[in-house]
């Protein structure tokens, strides 16, 4: 049977997406439902891709909308799994996937990181407006990536934590673009991460706005935003 699905799924194109996914959205009035199959596909294709199912995701270049950014969503275990094992052997992108989906750095704060702010030794990282400590994955994934980045870059004048082959001989962060193509071919992306990150906080916090608020920085509105969501779920 899983044999017969996968067959099928990799015959799966841009045109039979559309033309299942078009109806659907024209019969459905709300608009965080109307998104909400055509993203769940995409998620579902996303995990496919990064499991090496299927070659590709057919919903890469649908526009398919955006889910309603007022309340956040938690991933799923399977999206989470997909994107640890791709930063297994990937120590820019784990080094991104800690900060992001451990602390809940914004991808801006992630690019602008430099050397001073980390202190590995006492296990320390200076955000600005606080010193956070840091967990032993975090710490692990930080000192792989320094090695790493060592190794590759001896000569570097360039006091960003993130390097590319460009920046190394240049002063500035590395770039959105290379961020965010960190996590092309997975199921989510770094903003979504750090969603998931905070909301999973929440909720261990039982929505407490001002838990959320001290532990990850955020100003009262983005802090409710999450508590929000905590409150109307059932339970």
């Amino acid at each position: 049977m899983n044999e017969v699905l996968a067959i099928e799924l990799e015959e799966v194109d841009q045109s039979s997406v559309l033309l299942v996914v078009r109806p659907r959205l024209k019969a459905l009035d709300d608009r965080k439902h109307r998104t909400s199959d055509a993203h769940a596909l995409r998620d579902l294709f996303g995990v496919l891709k990064a499991q090496r199912r299927v070659l590709a995701n057919p919903l890469t270049r649908i526009h398919i909308g955006s889910a309603n950014p007022s309340t956040p969503a938690a991933l799923t275990g399977e999206a989470l799994q997909a994107i640890g094992d791709a930063a297994k052997n990937a120590p820019n992108l784990q080094t991104v996937v800690a900060l992001v989906g451990v602390h809940a750095l914004c991808p801006h704060q992630v690019r602008t990181l430099t050397l001073e702010q980390i202190d590995l030794p006492d296990k320390r990282i200076d955000l600005g407006t606080a010193r956070r400590c840091l967990d032993p994955f975090t710490a692990a994934a930080l000192a792989a990536y320094l090695n790493y980045r060592h190794q590759r870059w001896p000569d570097t004048g360039n006091q960003h934590l993130l390097l590319t082959r460009r920046t190394a001989h240049e002063r500035g962060p590395v770039s959105t673009y290379w961020l965010t193509s960190l996590f092309d071919g997975l199921p989510a992306t770094a903003a979504q991460l750090r969603e998931d990150r905070i909301l999973e906080e929440a909720r261990a916090a039982n929505g407490d706005p001002l838990h959320i608020a001290a532990m990850f920085g955020l100003a009262a509105k983005p802090a409710q935003r999450y508590a929000k969501t905590v409150w109307r779920e059932p339970g």
